[in-house]
């Protein structure tokens, strides 16, 4: 087994190998694509976002909605990923929902979900770490947008959040990452800006919060995104507060989550941080990220593929 990035193979490409896994698949991948195919390989594409379909599902994506393409340029990429997905049969994805959204399109696809995990490695880290055991800020909320394309997501909760820290000003919000920011966001005495960190060091300063947040916008997009932030907050001992995708509610029956649909669900939780059971909701965490997040999982999934394949 190797892991390689597309653009090292396609300049030196190996045909050593019987199965191929090729992750969010571009078009101008085609001609290798083609070249696989003809000797017989197996080819699987792996998928974690929507980034095909329809133009309306163009319109939800977030690289439009916070302006980093033209809705030109958006509909263009999506109709361009979709022409790299109709040259495979067989798919992976994270979620049900991007699941449902390829056998929309590809009636005939053989698809596996095969959800995101916590690899052994990093709980070995975090439990040599001791990141669970660390003391927690109960009134500490963190959070931690990996890109701008999260604006409009920090944008619904955004004044919610500041008539909570108004009215409890032990309440203190951590932003690590990319976020564009307002005045009445920087200068506020109870915010910290961190700006982006490595995602080694991102668990170590989760890990001093006793919560952290994950609002999405409501979209089909945001709806075919995975729990990953409850991974990432699991393995540091964090609750986790966060919109109900799907992916959420999926693991919601065995984890200590907040799961808010609107403003409303926001401002009630928000005025009850502190009062967890924070050791009750660790335990829970972590047992739930080892029976239902962990490689075992994850294998049992992807196996699953190839017995479909045979069928």
């Amino acid at each position: 087994m190797a892991v390689i990035s597309w653009h090292h193979f396609s300049q030196k490409p190996n045909f050593d190998y019987d199965i191929y896994i090729i992750h969010r698949p571009k078009e101008a991948a085609i001609p290798l694509i083609n070249q696989l195919k003809d000797l017989n390989k197996i080819l699987i594409a792996d998928y974690d976002d929507l980034i095909f379909g329809t133009p309306d599902q163009a319109k939800d994506c977030s690289v439009y909605k916070n302006g980093q393409l033209s809705l030109e340029q958006t509909k263009k990429l999506f109709e361009s990923n979709q022409r790299a997905l109709f040259c495979f049969d067989c798919f992976t994805v994270s979620t049900n929902n991007l699941a449902k959204e390829i056998q929309r399109l590809h009636t005939k696809a053989v698809v596996q979900v095969v959800h995101n995990f916590i690899p052994d490695s990093i709980l070995a880290l975090a439990n040599k770490w001791k990141l669970r055991q660390q003391e927690k800020n109960p009134n500490l909320l963190m959070y931690c947008p990996g890109t701008m394309s999260h604006n409009r997501d920090f944008a619904l909760v955004q004044d919610v959040f500041l008539r909570s820290l108004e009215k409890n000003p032990k309440l203190r919000l951590y932003i690590f990452g990319c976020l564009q920011s307002t005045d009445k966001l920087l200068k506020h005495p109870q915010i910290c800006f961190h700006g982006p960190t490595s995602y080694w060091n991102l668990f170590q300063h989760m890990a001093q919060a006793a919560y952290t947040i994950a609002p999405l916008e409501d979209s089909c997009f945001n709806d075919c995104k995975s729990n990953v932030k409850f991974l990432e907050s699991a393995t540091a001992g964090a609750t986790l507060l966060a919109t109900p995708i799907e992916d959420m509610q999926r693991i919601s029956p065995y984890a200590a989550v907040h799961l808010l649909q609107t403003a409303d669900d926001w401002a009630d939780r928000l005025s009850q941080i502190g009062n967890d059971n924070f050791s009750h909701n660790i335990k829970t965490n972590y047992h739930c990220l080892l029976e239902h997040c962990a490689r075992k999982t994850f294998l049992q999934e992807f196996t699953s593929l190839f017995e479909k394949m045979e069928d």
